[in-house]
């Protein structure tokens, strides 16, 4: 046909060009071709769901085997943080700053508050801008829920420092309706270095310092000072914070 249309016989290549084509359709050739379409139908519409679905098992199959998070069951290989069980918020408090503090003192009237022994309100005065907080003793009924967080609370041991603190309060509001007022609140005070020795005697106590902390920092104030009395004693290790045994 190619040689028919260089030499410009284009009839004669039509008629070339006719004649394959008639050789090609036959029914053989048209068999064929529909069992082509067949079969391509058969792969697009069942292999291409197959080898999806193939994917996906093999991706979630992957991540159950790598790339899910391991379950940690309970053992003593296992470090689970939390404080120890004899630590207080107050002596917790105690042990980060290194000594005892104002902020000691509010951990430990939140401690008494969240067992349901005190509740706090606030008083608003000249025009609600100046703001001061009471104390009631006698906090009264709370919901349900609130009163079952206030037993669970209530079930941890309540340290010596901690009970001072309850007591004076208690004291304090014995009139007024179980209502200490910011102003009565003052009264607290005194019994504030009480409440600072207790605390420091319950973390020696318990091991969380070696020894006592004001006389170890007097200890160490004289010896940065360069007082070497022949009657005083040598100078102590300082104050170290451990973990309990």
């Amino acid at each position: 046909m190619l040689l028919r249309l260089r030499a410009g016989d284009f009839d004669g290549a039509l008629l070339v060009a006719m004649e394959k084509v008639d050789a090609a359709a036959t029914p053989e050739h048209a068999a064929a071709l529909e069992r082509a379409r067949q079969i391509n139908a058969v792969v697009g519409l069942v292999g291409a769901p197959l080898a999806a679905i193939v994917l996906v098992g093999w991706a979630l199959w992957s991540w159950l085997r790598f790339g899910r998070d391991p379950v940690y069951l309970d053992d003593a290989s296992v470090h689970m943080a939390g404080p120890p069980e004899a630590l207080t918020p107050a002596a917790a408090v105690f042990v980060l700053a290194g000594s005892s503090s104002r902020r000691a003192l509010t951990t430990a009237l939140l401690d008494i508050a969240g067992r349901g022994a005190i509740a706090f309100r606030e008083e608003k005065h000249l025009l609600g801008l100046q703001k001061k907080v009471g104390i009631a003793t006698e906090p009264g009924e709370v919901d349900p829920l609130t009163r079952a967080r206030q037993l669970r609370n209530d079930a941890r041991r309540l340290g010596p420092a901690e009970r001072q603190i309850e007591k004076k309060l208690l004291a304090l509001g014995s009139g007024d309706d179980g209502y200490i007022k910011p102003d009565k609140l003052l009264e607290l005070g005194p019994s504030v270095p009480a409440f600072d020795r207790a605390l420091e005697g319950e973390v020696v106590a318990r091991g969380w310092y070696n020894q006592d902390e004001p006389a170890a920092r007097q200890r160490e104030a004289r010896h940065d000072r360069g007082d070497s009395a022949p009657d005083r004693q040598p100078a102590a290790d300082p104050p170290v914070a451990r973990c309990p045994r």
